[in-house]
């Protein structure tokens, strides 16, 4: 970064980042920084990933939408369907044992799972990754 006509570099933006740890890997985080601060150690792991690997930012980099009209009916679908909904509640009931399903509960079942696979296919094809039918 340059310094203005004053020789003063400007100020750094700094973004804070939080993350969620168990009680073990806060227990091995400590051992493993020594005195170092936390954001510290974390800056010197990025660091030095990075040194090591200085393609990092490539290879993480999300691949774009390959094909706009398959995300919007995959997006559609996704928005008419209750599935998860549905098999939330079925998977509550069955772990409670208050429910217990019949042949008729089995096709709706088979079918809301037919609808999650044309789900996956517009997905995938919207990626465009290889998809089977």
């Amino acid at each position: 970064m340059g310094e203005d006509e004053n020789g003063v570099a400007p100020k750094q933006v700094l973004y804070p980042t939080s993350i969620r740890i168990t009680e073990t890997e806060k227990e091995w985080i400590d051992a493993a920084r020594g005195d170092l601060s936390i954001s510290d150690y974390f800056r010197s792991l990025v660091q030095v990933a990075y040194s090591v690997s200085p393609d990092m930012r490539k290879r993480r980099r999300r691949e774009p939408v390959k094909n706009q009209a398959e995300l919007a009916h995959a997006l559609a679908l996704l928005g008419q369907s209750r599935l998860f909904s549905n098999l939330a509640q079925a998977t509550e009931h069955l772990n409670k044992g208050t429910w217990f399903p019949d042949m008729d509960t089995e096709a709706l079942i088979r079918q809301e799972l037919e609808e999650m696979r044309k789900l996956r296919h517009h997905l995938l094809a919207a990626l465009g990754k290889e998809t089977t039918p």
